[in-house]
């Protein structure tokens, strides 16, 4: 992407954010924190490309949402169970 269709894109979701909800707002706000911090903390744009390529994935996969769901201890693990 150059920088005349970066500047575009910029642009369009400066105005789309103005016209959202407060929640759609606060959670832009948050993930913009959160991208600039992984930045002051070493993080690469590369790396911070794929987390966010991954929460998205993780939204829409089953699978992947389960696992996630597991590693943040949002569900109890049986340590009797038999994994796949």
């Amino acid at each position: 992407m150059d920088s005349e269709e970066f500047s575009a894109k910029l642009m369009k979701l400066s105005m789309d954010l103005q016209e959202a909800s407060k929640e759609k707002q606060k959670a832009f706000s948050h993930l913009f924190f959160a991208a600039k911090q992984a930045l002051d903390n070493g993080y690469t744009q590369e790396e911070i490309q794929i987390i966010v390529v991954t929460a998205m994935q993780i939204g829409t996969n089953p699978e992947l949402k389960q696992l996630f769901s597991i590693l943040t201890g949002e569900i109890d693990i049986n340590p009797e169970d038999d994994y796949q």
